[in-house]
């Protein structure tokens, strides 16, 4: 499935939600990186607004699968996104950024999630954000440093080892060449 589509089957299924509701306005801000993404739905029924989610899977999944759909050639994948639809029109509209930096109201993300984002979604050198290279470089730097502590203590396990070697090879050679029991 397109993005065309994809965008498509969201509003088909945001529509109906909607009208079974009988809602009056929706909207939805959804933030993402790597592969972490959130959102946040709101429903004005009877002129009052709330938080809401939506009673079919299938929407929720149409919603969260627009990210993934929509990515551009060069730019990646859009970080923030705000979609609505109003009663009477039954039209999702939509407005993006690809270089807003998804801010999270849980405790921080992994790391590991900056350079996913690169990964999953790849950009050209002038389509990434200084907050996204400045993460994605913190990133390889605390790898690297990790990998240099693994093979410290590796190197020391391994002369440790050496060393217990050297001893049983001397309190061996000590009783003259005989194991005794």
């Amino acid at each position: 499935m397109g993005p065309e589509e994809a965008f498509a089957r969201a509003e088909e299924l945001l529509a109906k939600w909607l009208r079974e509701e009988g809602g009056s306005c929706l909207e939805i801000e959804t933030i993402g990186i790597g592969l972490v993404q959130h959102g946040t739905m709101w429903m004005t029924v009877d002129g009052e607004t709330r938080s809401v989610q939506p009673e079919s899977s299938e929407t929720g999944f149409a919603v969260d699968h627009l990210r993934e759909k929509q990515v551009v050639a060069g730019w990646g994948a859009w970080t923030w996104c705000r979609l609505w639809m109003v009663a009477g029109e039954w039209v999702l509209h939509q407005e993006c950024d690809w270089m807003r930096e998804p801010v999270f109201e849980r405790p921080s993300i992994g790391e590991d999630e900056y350079s996913i984002e690169l990964d999953l979604y790849p950009r050209d050198a002038e389509n990434i954000p200084v907050w996204l290279a400045e993460r994605v470089a913190a990133n390889e730097r605390r790898k690297a440093a990790n990998a240099r502590r693994r093979e410290a203590r590796r190197a020391r396990k391994e002369r440790e080892r050496q060393a217990a070697q050297a001893q049983a090879a001397e309190a061996t050679d000590q009783q003259g060449g005989w194991e005794t029991t």
